[in-house]
């Protein structure tokens, strides 16, 4: 019951109501805990997500939601690795990498697959999907200035 009404409540009054960094740990203990695949953190969440605007935090949110629901329902993966860090050119990464089946080139331009890199576009940055037979590697490109507060 829980988890459905937390689905039913607007991703902005989440974050409204929540500090980023704590919706987005809850987010992946559900889908750890609902889809039995080990989250790995290989960095700390970067506090300068708090310091996103709202718009920016939604958007952010919607792409990591989209990416774990893409992983749940076609890599067949037991393990995601999430790293970040912030590059020379004032730009955040993170990087979201399962080792799941991989995707065929035939399938890269699904909805799921097009959402993501338009919640990328969002924020200002791009989205990188790299996939091979050892599984697929999401990776997020934004700037920061553009997304702070």
């Amino acid at each position: 019951v829980r988890l459905i009404s937390r689905r039913l409540s607007p991703i902005g009054n989440k974050i409204k109501n929540i500090p980023f960094t704590e919706l987005l740990i809850l987010e992946l203990s559900e889908f750890q805990h609902y889809h039995q695949i080990n989250v790995e953190m290989n960095s700390s969440i970067p506090k300068l997500f708090e310091d996103f605007k709202i718009t920016a935090q939604t958007y952010l949110l919607g792409y990591i939601t989209e990416v774990l629901h893409n992983i749940s329902k076609h890599a067949k993966a037991n393990t995601l690795t999430i790293s970040s860090g912030i590059g020379t050119e004032d730009s955040l990464s993170l990087i979201m990498q399962d080792n799941g089946v991989g995707i065929e080139s035939i399938n890269l331009q699904g909805n799921g697959l097009t959402n993501i890199q338009k919640r990328a576009v969002l924020l200002g940055g791009k989205c990188e999907i790299k996939s091979g037979k050892s599984g697929t590697s999401f990776i997020l490109k934004i700037p920061i200035k553009l997304n702070l507060k």
